[in-house]
């Protein structure tokens, strides 16, 4: 078995390069994104772990995704990674991440995100991954922790908070990889 980590920076051109390169290079047949996301769900509590079962780009009109190349609206999550994950942490919950370039902090556009692609939580690469992932037929699952509401105040979280608010993820990832139900090529 071999992990490899890399840290990709933020955005969706960052994360889609690094994807396409650790995936010809090491032939992988597994992807974890893990980072840090804005959360749109009442429902859903800030430095909550949150997995995504589904992801779209919010940045592209929903025609263009369903009508053009890969002609898909939504990318799914890999079913066998996100049972393994909410095996070891049971509290976790399954999302529908939106992905964007922007950083949403408006309660107008977050409203609206709601109404046109119902996201539970935003962030700036998980869609670009799992569309990446889709293409090369590689199981992908982003796990992400909640570090704002994706209002004003979302501006003033700050690195060491998000930073904090990862070690939990980590130590997820961490425990995935030690499962023993966990089979790594």
């Amino acid at each position: 078995s071999q992990v490899i980590m890399v840290c990709a920076g933020q955005g969706k051109t960052n994360a889609t390069l690094y994807s396409q390169i650790l995936i010809d290079s090491f032939q992988i047949e597994q992807l974890i994104n893990i980072g840090i996301c804005g959360c749109l769900n009442e429902k859903l509590q800030l430095f909550e772990m949150v997995l995504g079962e589904e992801y779209c780009h919010y940045d592209i009109r929903e025609r263009q995704s369903i009508n053009k190349f890969p002609y898909q609206l939504y990318y799914k999550g890999d079913k066998g990674m996100l049972a393994e994950l909410q095996h070891l942490d049971e509290k976790i919950k399954c999302v529908r991440f939106g992905t964007g370039e922007g950083f949403v902090c408006d309660t107008t556009e977050k409203r609206n995100l709601i109404e046109q692609f119902s996201i539970d939580c935003v962030d700036m690469e998980s869609a670009a991954i799992a569309q990446c992932c889709f293409l090369n037929d590689c199981a992908f699952v982003s796990i992400r922790i909640i570090c704002d509401r994706a209002d004003a105040n979302a501006v003033k979280v700050t690195e060491d908070t998000q930073i904090q608010a990862m070690e939990k993820v980590f130590e997820l990832v961490c425990a995935y990889i030690n499962s023993p139900i966990v089979k790594l090529s």
